[in-house]
């Protein structure tokens, strides 16, 4: 290699790492953090770090290092309380489906957050609806408190990892794929909240029989993330996730 190879070599490896370190930089760091390396508890947190393993739950290449395979086999409830803000922030994860693809008519749970209460009925989702190929994030909100929903058209493909981001305010709703926003609708916020667990891979109000999916680099946050920030946090993973 001659002396102006090296060089340019030298300042692409150093561009790259700049670029990395200013995209680290820029985020806020996390509430929460499962990468879900072939454990299910968080390594970084701001409440509970354990993770309760209902059913069974195995571990496959992911994203980055080892991811989660949860759904009808067994899936993760974690607390909480400081790790999960209501009035507003960000869910950051990557998916893909394992033992199925889109067009099915089934129920498959990304995340799912929700009171002890059944009363309140407030929860937080992110799923694929049933019956269709829709990617849908809700905000069901308590009795008198209009849901926020957003819908879009998905394809869920067993061979390639996406990345999903959702944030709320305490007006907004909006969702990312990719790095790119995809929707944004108004949300209503009710004065109290009561958000006591939140799920990966499953939904309690309805079973997902059926079904499995991988989950990695699962990732909250108390502030609402920007646009550029989010693909920021996509473009941090996206090689390792074309690489799968």
């Amino acid at each position: 290699m001659n002396l102006s190879l090296q060089k340019r070599s030298l300042l692409f490896l150093v561009v790259g790492l700049t670029s990395i370190a200013v995209a680290r930089a820029a985020e806020p760091p996390p509430s929460f953090y499962a990468p879900l390396d072939d454990s299910p508890h968080a390594t970084v947190a701001n409440g509970a770090l354990q993770a309760t393993v209902q059913g069974q739950v195995n571990y496959v290449p992911g994203v980055r290092g080892r991811a989660a395979v949860v759904g009808s086999q067994g899936h993760l409830v974690y607390l909480a309380s400081q790790n999960f803000h209501p009035e507003q922030g960000t869910l950051s994860l990557w998916m893909r489906p394992v033992d199925w693809e889109g067009g099915d008519d089934q129920f498959h749970f990304l995340f799912f957050c929700a009171s002890e209460t059944p009363s309140t009925r407030e929860r937080l989702l992110l799923y694929k609806f049933f019956k269709s190929d829709l990617l849908t994030a809700l905000w069901d909100g308590p009795k008198g408190v209009s849901p926020a929903l957003l819908q879009a058209p998905h394809e869920w493909d067993p061979q390639h990892w996406r990345h999903y981001a959702l944030t709320w305010s305490a007006t907004e709703l909006a969702l990312f794929l990719d790095g790119d926003q995809i929707g944004r609708t108004h949300r209503e916020t009710p004065k109290a909240t009561d958000i006591t667990y939140f799920l990966l891979g499953y939904g309690y109000f309805i079973p997902n029989e059926t079904g499995n999916q991988a989950l990695d680099e699962v990732r909250l946050y108390e502030e609402v993330l920007t646009a550029e920030q989010i693909l920021a946090l996509y473009k941090l993973d996206a090689a390792g996730a074309a690489r799968k």
